[in-house]
């Protein structure tokens, strides 16, 4: 399994074009330890002498302003069977097909805990001059090629979730593409798709039938005139059993959801897939007993929610630990297991026109984590590395302990109208 993420890099004068590509070529993090050999490699360019080169077609056209550089990492889960020379084929592979008539650095880098490919590419075309454009549907379009090539090498790109024995595969909120609430932007209107065009669902319902397992896909769905951050939830044979629509939208500094989503009009559903029955509620929604609480009387025996969650850039404090204590609490309170994917990485905007000139970056703190029915937290990712988390639960004992603890038993609804009335 492959990622390809864009990473939006602020600055564009010269002499940062140069910083990326000499982060990219460091000896440490090309080296390979298994055949000796630099993962250094050029698409209609040296590699070695990338930098250079990139000026000599900027000087030949007289374009040194403006765009100078785009860059681009591929990465490859850690559960992932694949050498660090098979992940340069793939990353060389992919840049010729991404960005042909562009000149193209191609490193993998080898020092982290899963191999990577960066690409920075001059965005003057080496031949016509013309400059690289990106627009909305940039980053899906490389991510489905990405994906066409790793298959094309034998990867499968849920593969890994399926070695590790995983059933329900959850991945985080809006995985499209960067997180675009953080700005308003009109076009970025044009993510949006009904459900059965969305590129991530119509990917995703393949690939869930291909690896027999069930997969909740957060999407921007677009409804005649009204725009949802939904859901989909994917049975093990492919089929779309429906669409879940988040139902608390969130509006603070950098978490601009408001902008782009109207409140959900689907209620707390449950999904009652091959694996079990399962309830969705997507980021904002986790931080409320209800949702939780609703998704359980509904049925729920597990309940995911895909997030999209990082630093606090006005609060100034790290939301991180009452973050996961929000969900936990709300698993020990219904005995039902909870399962969080967030996001990593830093995001950066970069003023423009479209955006009213902000300027403004989140730093996704992933920390991503799964709970046993007490609201423990049994497995946990890292704030900053790509990770695969499985956990296998006994879902007619939870029901079981369920029934034991008696909360639903001793329930008072008639007590709980304060809850609707104010």
């Amino acid at each position: 399994m492959a990622t390809v993420s864009f990473i939006p890099e602020s600055h564009q004068s010269i002499s940062a074009m140069k910083a990326v590509i000499e982060y990219c070529l460091q000896q440490k993090k090309v080296a390979d330890e298994d055949s000796g050999r630099r993962l250094v490699s050029g698409v209609n360019c040296n590699g070695e002498n990338a930098f250079m080169e990139f000026m000599a077609t900027k000087a030949a056209h007289h374009k040194k302003s403006g765009m100078n550089f785009y860059h681009y990492v591929q990465s490859f889960s850690p559960s992932e069977s694949v050498t660090a020379e098979q992940v340069h084929e793939i990353g060389l592979a992919f840049a010729q097909k991404a960005w042909p008539g562009h000149e193209v650095l191609v490193t993998t880098h080898t020092d982290a805990a899963h191999l990577h490919n960066h690409f920075v590419i001059n965005s003057v075309h080496y031949e016509n001059g013309k400059k690289l454009r990106q627009n909305p549907g940039t980053l899906t379009k490389l991510r489905s090629l990405s994906d066409g090539i790793c298959q094309q090498h034998g990867l499968s790109v849920l593969e890994p979730y399926k070695k590790d024995g995983a059933n329900i595969v959850l991945l985080p909120e809006l995985f499209e593409r960067q997180y675009f609430c953080q700005e308003r932007r009109y076009d970025y209107y044009n993510f949006a798709k009904p459900t059965l065009e969305n590129d991530a669902v119509k990917h995703f319902a393949k690939l869930a039938k291909e690896l027999e397992i069930v997969i909740p896909v957060s999407f921007y769905e677009r409804d005649g005139n009204r725009l949802f951050n939904s859901a989909a939830v994917i049975d093990a044979d492919g089929e779309i059993l429906g669409v879940y629509r988040k139902t608390h939208i969130p509006d603070d500094h950098y978490y601009q959801e408001k902008f782009y989503f109207i409140p959900g009009d689907t209620g707390f559903k449950t999904f009652k897939t091959k694996f079990g029955t399962i309830g969705v509620g997507i980021c904002w929604d986790q931080w409320f007993p209800e949702t939780a609480r609703a998704l359980a009387l509904n049925g729920a025996e597990l309940i995911f929610y895909p997030t999209a969650i990082g630093s606090e850039p006005i609060l100034e404090c790290d939301s991180m630990p009452h973050w996961r204590r929000c969900m936990q609490g709300h698993s020990a309170a219904n005995v039902i297991p909870v399962i969080a994917a967030n996001r990593i990485g830093r995001e950066d905007v970069t003023p423009c026109d479209e955006n009213g000139n902000q300027t403004s970056s989140l730093v996704f703190y992933g920390s991503s984590f799964i709970t046993n029915e007490t609201g423990e937290i049994i497995k946990s990712a890292s704030r900053d590395e790509e990770t695969v988390l499985t956990a296998e639960f006994d879902l007619d004992e939870i029901f079981q302990n369920r029934l034991g603890w008696g909360i639903f038993r001793d329930r008072r609804p008639d007590c709980y109208k304060v809850i609707t009335e104010k």
